[in-house]
C-alpha cells in the first residue's frame, strides 16, 4: 500500500506511453492560436501574441466596464 498522489514508476511509464500516443492526435485538432496546456506553449507566448495583435491593429485604449454596478446589482 502506498499513499494516494505518490505515483510509482510503472504509473509514470504508463502514463508517459499514454502522452506520446495522444499528444500528436490532440494537436493536430488545435487551432495554433491555441495556448493552453500545450507543449512548447506558456502564458507568455499568449501575450506576446496579444500584444502582436494590438499593435498590429493600433489598438491604444483599454475600457473598464462595471458590469454588476451598470445594473445596480447589490454587492
Amino acid at each position: 500500500m502506498r499513499p494516494l498522489g505518490i505515483p510509482c514508476i510503472l504509473d509514470r511509464i504508463i502514463q508517459q506511453c499514454f502522452k506520446q500516443v495522444l499528444e500528436p492526435i490532440a494537436e493536430a485538432h488545435f487551432y495554433n492560436h491555441s495556448y493552453g496546456f500545450r507543449p512548447l506553449r506558456s502564458t507568455h507566448h499568449a501575450m506576446a501574441r496579444v500584444q502582436f495583435l494590438l499593435n498590429q491593429a493600433s489598438m491604444h485604449y483599454v475600457v473598464d466596464i462595471d458590469i454588476l454596478g451598470f445594473f445596480g446589482a447589490p454587492r
